[in-house]
């Protein structure tokens, strides 16, 4: 009896040291998913109802995510984008410029890089657009994609057109 209640007791030591850490590991693993939670929810608000448009993109240019105001924007559907290249929504002239611009905010993680260029939308054809481009670092420190965040500078564009013609149109001999 002595000798099975001293196997009792370190029976029950045994799995106290090991069920405490684990039981500790799954509660930290609990609130790290929680805030994780937390952070997807706040980050799907902002891209859902940003009007500018949210754009994750691949190491290659694949896209990955792109924000619902890609609808009023460009007029494309996110869905069918995802997979895509973004080689289909900007004019060819602009193409090696943004492809340059990706390639080296991913050499250069920390970075930002913007571009000016023609984007291709469906509903208007041609219009001018802004994008600001950053790394996706992973944990290790590598590179896993591109987030890019593109607004609608036509007006701007346009605006800049008509101060550049006021600029060089003489007042006197017009």
């Amino acid at each position: 009896p002595a000798e099975r209640y001293l196997f009792l007791q370190f029976y029950t030591a045994c799995v106290s040291l090991t069920a405490v850490p684990i039981a500790l590991m799954l509660e930290r693993r609990r609130a790290t998913f929680a805030v994780l939670a937390e952070s997807e929810a706040r980050y799907r608000l902002l891209a859902d109802f940003s009007t500018d448009i949210i754009m994750v993109t691949g190491n290659r240019g694949d896209i990955r995510y792109v924000s619902p105001s890609i609808r009023q924007l460009g007029d494309y559907d996110p869905a069918r984008l995802i997979g895509r290249t973004t080689d289909a929504l900007i004019a060819s002239q602009h193409q090696a410029e943004i492809a340059a611009a990706h390639r080296g905010v991913m050499l250069q993680p920390g970075t930002t890089a913007s571009v000016e260029f023609l984007g291709i939308t469906r509903a208007s054809g041609l219009r001018w657009f802004e994008s600001h481009m950053r790394a996706i670092l992973r944990e290790d420190g590598g590179v896993d994609g591109v987030c890019s965040i593109v607004r609608d500078i036509s007006h701007r564009k346009r605006r800049e057109a008509e101060l550049h013609a006021v600029a060089l149109t003489d007042p006197l001999t017009s």
